[in-house]
Order: structure tokens, then sequence, then C-alpha cells
């Protein structure tokens, strides 16, 4: 089957990025536990790389009757061998492995394990001796590892990794217009509509983007002092641009009205871009530092030094209703 057909729901989550970065990944499950083996199969169904488990026991009577993946016929078969063969026919698109060694004596100088060699490590009924070892290892070498442990219905889940960080881009669900702090080109094409025009066909061409910065900047005139328009404000302005449509079809007026709330809010660094500007990171910048703090200083360069303390303006403007020529000098601006 077609990867984009058998990832579909997947991909339009984290895209094609994300998925590459799912099937380049190589898991490691200490212990085939039941536990174990259903955390392993929630990444085998979504196609990561590979995967190896790390088991010396045999599959007993009691496996069978909570784990999924060994059988009655697997009794006195090597667990980890079992769970690799019914896990791999989830998805042959993931090659896996079995190691027939004790999970406590991976980290012995004679052994052949090396946590680097994973992605990720995950980690069930292990000592805590043992689990203190492994968590020292894979924070020496950046590997994140993953402990987790059921009884009944209670379980417990700890996470240690040391930083984990994401670059993915995508469109909001919003333009982003910053219509309270227009750029001069803006300001000038917007000055060019008249909202009065008594020609019934130009008037119902009119990009939306035009209709609500003309009622913005007349509420800036009333309110010169005003910090930002408050919501009874938008809801007096989004009446007021209904009122002005002269027929229930102009759909350009419509958008203004329906796009009033949004478009009309101060604009502003999110709180949690801003945390990640103002982290440490960016001044701490060396040749082995990720691509993510560096492309935050870079913004944060931009946001001082170019963007007047804003971030980069995207330039996306959707589709709207209005005639072509306007619609391409919009987005020429």
């Amino acid at each position: 089957m077609d990867k984009t057909r058998r990832y579909d729901r997947q991909l339009r989550l984290w895209k094609a990025h994300g998925q590459a970065r799912l099937e380049a990944a190589h898991i490691c499950l200490l212990n085939g536990t039941a536990t174990g083996s259903e955390t392993l199969k929630n990444l085998v169904l979504p196609g990561i790389g590979a995967f190896t488990i790390v088991d010396h026991r045999l599959v007993a009577e009691t496996d069978t009757g909570c784990n999924f993946f060994v059988t009655k016929s697997d009794i006195g078969q090597p667990r980890g061998k079992a769970i690799v063969e019914h896990l791999k026919g989830l998805n042959e698109e993931v090659s896996g492995r079995w190691v027939n060694q004790n999970p406590e004596t991976i980290l012995d100088k004679d052994s052949s394990f090396s946590v680097s060699d994973y992605s990720l490590i995950i980690a069930t009924q292990c000592s805590s001796e043992m689990l203190i070892r492994l968590a020292a290892n894979c924070q020496e070498v950046g590997v994140p590892l993953v402990v987790c442990e059921t009884a009944g219905f209670i379980g417990y889940l700890r996470i240690q990794i040391q930083e984990h960080t994401i670059i993915e881009s995508y469109s909001g669900p919003n333009e982003d217009l910053r219509l309270d702090r227009p750029f001069p080109t803006l300001t000038e094409f917007v000055q060019k509509f008249d909202l009065n025009d008594p020609d019934s066909m130009a008037h119902g061409q009119i990009p939306y983007i035009v209709i609500l910065l003309q009622y913005y900047q007349a509420w800036q005139r009333n309110n010169p002092e005003a910090p930002s328009m408050t919501l009874k404000e938008k809801k007096v302005i989004r009446e007021a641009i209904t009122r002005a449509m002269r027929h229930p079809d102009e759909e350009n007026f419509e958008e203004a009205a329906k796009n009033v709330l949004w478009a009309l809010n101060t604009t502003q660094i999110p709180p949690p871009v801003r945390e990640i500007l103002e982290n440490p990171r960016c001044d701490q910048l060396t040749e082995n530092s990720p691509d993510f703090w560096v492309l935050a200083r870079a913004m944060r360069d931009f946001v001082q030094q170019e963007g007047d303390g804003m971030l980069p303006l995207s330039g996306h403007v959707s589709d709207m209703k209005t005639d072509t020529a306007n619609f391409v000098a919009i987005q020429s601006l």
C-alpha cells in the first residue's frame, strides 16, 4: 500500500517532515512485557523505522493472559522473538529484531549494547539500580528515556529528556493582517477605495481587508488615546459594516463583518514565542547548537533590528470576494 494512503490521517497531523522523523527512528524496548509491547505497538503502527527488543525470558502461560503479542503456541519460546514476529505483522514497512540478553546486564562492560544506537529507550520492569545507571547513560549521550509500568488499573510513566525542539512551519487559522499597525504600502492601497462609491458593482468588489482597515482607522481618529479596541467596540463596528451592505449578496461586507473580532486585535508577539526569544540559549550559540536555537536567535535579531518589535510577516492572504486586479494587488503589497 502506498505510504500516503497508509498514513493519510497522521500525515494531516504532523505532515511529511514529521513522518520522515518517525521513519528514521530506531526504538529499543527493554523487557517484552504487556505494557512494553503495547507501547511499541503504538509506534509500529504509525511507521517507525526499526525497533529492538532486549529480553531473555521465555513465554510463560501468564504472558498469554495479558500480552496480546504472544499466543499459547509461543509458550516456552523466547518472549522477545515471539513479540517481534507479531509486531512486524502489523506493519511490513517496519523492521524489528530481538536481542537475547538480560536487560539488567546490558550496561555491563562486556555487553555490546549502546544507548547511542537508538532514538529512544523504553524500559519496563527494570530494577531501580539498573534504571539509575541507564538514565545516566541516556543523559550523557542525549537519548530520551521512557520508563513505564502498570499494575491493573494503575500505571505510571516517567520521561527523561535533555531538550526536545521542533521546527515545523504551518499557517494558522487566520491571516496575519496587523491592521492596527499597517505598513505604508497597505495604507496607500486602502486609501484608493471609497466605501460610499455609488457604483454598486465596485462597492461589491472592495476587499474585506480594505473595509476593516477603513473602519479601524475611523475608530482610531475618534479614540486617539485608546490602547486597543474593546469587544463591545468591535461588535459596534461589526453591526455598522452589516448595515453598510447594499444588498444581501455583498459577500465582501459579509467577510468583513465575520472577521472583525480577530482581525482588529492588537498585534503582539505571543507569550510562548517571546519566552523562546528571551531564552539564554539564544545568547549561548556554538557550532554544535541545534538549528532551533540558531533560528530563534535569527528571529530575535530580526524583531529587535528590523521588525519594529514584531515578528516577520508571512504575507499569506487567502482567497476573498473581490476582483482579480484587487486580489493580485493585495498579494503584491
